[in-house]
Order: structure tokens, then C-alpha cells, then sequence
């Protein structure tokens, strides 16, 4: 998968997401100016990237519970990881990679961009967040981890009462990227029932 990236202008944002050899390949050709938020899973190659500042998280693509072995849940931590990276670069590109640059890292975009949208006081943040997404290209948020970014953003920039079910406002927007049936990577090798 290509590297995607953008400047948005009214976040002073530079951001882009990429597959992991996408990832290796826009660190090595501009070295150490990438601040990079790397998300792999634990049977995953780590990249090797010439960054600015790496950001290392572990877990899965999946967004069931099912914690079957040797699978990670994207979980709060992770995103809250994904969150305060995101203080630090405040001014400076930010590069967000998964294994494939599909699923994982555009969640982590999302957060990103919806964290800056709500601190820039844009008017319509749900509506401009999955604009700017879609513009990285074709993407499908892993909706665990984007639910739980979207949530730590409103409790980090919103004064109480916050709104309840705000990743629905995400989820049931005209725009947002569907997959054609959203079903974990991971679960076609999970034990089925049986049935009959």
C-alpha cells in the first residue's frame, strides 16, 4: 500500500498513514523528520524506520472481546498511548502505520485528527474528522480502537455533560468507510460452534 498523506491547514497538521513498508520506505527516503505512532501486531515484523521519534504500540486488527490466545485487543491504554503521542507532536508531521495501513492506523488518524479538530474549534469536528479521513485514502477504521479515541478526545476537550454514544455519531454518518461485512481478521481462525 502507498504512503497517504495530507496538510491540513486549520489544524496546522501534517499527517499520513501507510502500511509498514510504505512506513519504512517514507522514513528512509526523508530521514528523522517523521514523528511515527507504529502499530503492529505481536506476530507482526516490526519496521525498521529512520524517525524522528517512534511510538511503539502491540495489538491485533480485531474488534470482538474475544481475547483467544495469542491475540491483542486494541484497548483505552493503547489509545490513550496513541493520544499523548499526539500532544508531543503538536506542529510536527505525524506518520501512523499498521501492518497494512487499512484498519489500525487510520483509527489512529482519525483520533488524531478528531483530537485537533475539537482543539481548533471547528465547526462541524465529526463531519470535517471523516472528510479529512477519507481523503488518506481507501480506509476502514478499526471501529474498537476509533470508539475508544473518540471517546478519550471528548473526555480530554469536551466540559461535562459530554454527549453519550458519541462514536455513533461517527459510525452512522452517511460518509463513514464500511467494510463490506466488519468482521475481525483474526476470528476465521477462532474455533466455530458447532451446529445441528
Amino acid at each position: 500500500m502507498p504512503v497517504f498523506a495530507m496538510i491540513i491547514p486549520e489544524l496546522d497538521l501534517e499527517i499520513a498513514i501507510a502500511s509498514r513498508e510504505g512506513a519504512e520506505r517514507l522514513t528512509a527516503s526523508q530521514p528523522g523528520r517523521w514523528n511515527v505512532i507504529s502499530i503492529r501486531g505481536l506476530g507482526e515484523i516490526p519496521a525498521k524506520l529512520q524517525a524522528k521519534e517512534v511510538v511503539r504500540l502491540i495489538f491485533d486488527d480485531v474488534v470482538s472481546d474475544n481475547q483467544s490466545s495469542g491475540i491483542i485487543v486494541p484497548r483505552r491504554e493503547h489509545a490513550r498511548t496513541i493520544l499523548e503521542a499526539a500532544r508531543r507532536f503538536v506542529g510536527e508531521p505525524v506518520l501512523v502505520h499498521c501492518m497494512a495501513g487499512v484498519s489500525r492506523s487510520p483509527a489512529a488518524a482519525l483520533g488524531i485528527v478528531y483530537w485537533h479538530a475539537l482543539r481548533a474549534k471547528v465547526a462541524e469536528p465529526v463531519d470535517a474528522s471523516i472528510e479529512w479521513l477519507l481523503q488518506l485514502g481507501d480506509v476502514y477504521p478499526n471501529s474498537r480502537l476509533a470508539r475508544y479515541l473518540v471517546e478519550l478526545v471528548e473526555s480530554f476537550e469536551m466540559p461535562p455533560p459530554r454527549q453519550s454514544n458519541s462514536f455513533n455519531r461517527f459510525r452512522s454518518h452517511p460518509k463513514w468507510p464500511k467494510k463490506p461485512a466488519e468482521q475481525d481478521f483474526y476470528s476465521r481462525f477462532l474455533p466455530q460452534p458447532i451446529r445441528g
